[in-house]
């Protein structure tokens, strides 16, 4: 009885490996076929640009400054927006100065206006703001930078920079949040016509 079981065991497995080699012998190949690749930990300012917009690091309109967090860049419509975090204690004055020298080395021009808003001097003329935030809970202390930097290519970029905290507590300001959003030059040119026919 075990000499027949033994013997049924081992003509099942041929039967299977029969089977096996004449599926993988009919099977077509696909022609066609493209391997593809999926990236491990891209980096994140390196995004395709179907729209082709500026360089590939967007008209050196994007300063990252020393000791910064990782930084993050999202797309919105046809601007895109980078974000990160820095550990700065307000005022902050080292992060602006590297800011403004790379942006005035790579052709940036800074404006004395806020171009969303005319005739609202930017933090590069004023200084800092400072305000109280009621939509957060519990209520936050916001000391705010804002200012934005024009090249010959009628590009513009505009940078927040921003301090915040619970005004319950008395939180030493030394994490700074930095928010870079940069506008081609035909999105410049449709936001000014729209501003003009709102005066």
């Amino acid at each position: 009885m075990k000499i027949v079981c033994s013997m049924f065991y081992i003509l099942s497995l041929i039967l299977l490996c029969l089977a096996i080699t004449n599926c993988s012998q009919t099977l077509p190949l696909n022609q066609n076929y493209v391997p593809v690749t999926i990236a491990t930990n891209p980096k994140v300012n390196t995004f395709p640009d179907s729209l082709n917009i500026g360089a590939e690091n967007y008209s050196g309109a994007f300063i990252v400054v020393k000791g910064s967090g990782l930084e993050k860049i999202i797309k919105l419509g046809s601007s895109r927006r980078m974000t990160y975090t820095v550990e700065s204690l307000y005022p902050s004055s080292e992060v602006i100065s590297e800011i403004k020298d790379k942006l005035s080395k790579a052709g940036w021009v800074p404006l004395k206006e806020d171009f969303m808003n005319p005739g609202l001097p930017s933090s590069y003329v004023r200084g800092w703001d400072i305000y109280i935030d009621k939509d957060h809970v519990p209520a936050t202390k916001v000391h705010e930078w804002k200012s934005g930097w024009k090249n010959d290519k009628n590009e513009i970029v505009r940078y927040k920079l921003k301090h915040e905290y619970p005004v319950t507590t008395d939180n030493i300001m030394n994490i700074l949040n930095v928010q870079a959003e940069y506008y081609p030059a035909f999105i410049v040119e449709k936001m000014t016509s729209q501003t003009n026919k709102n005066k």
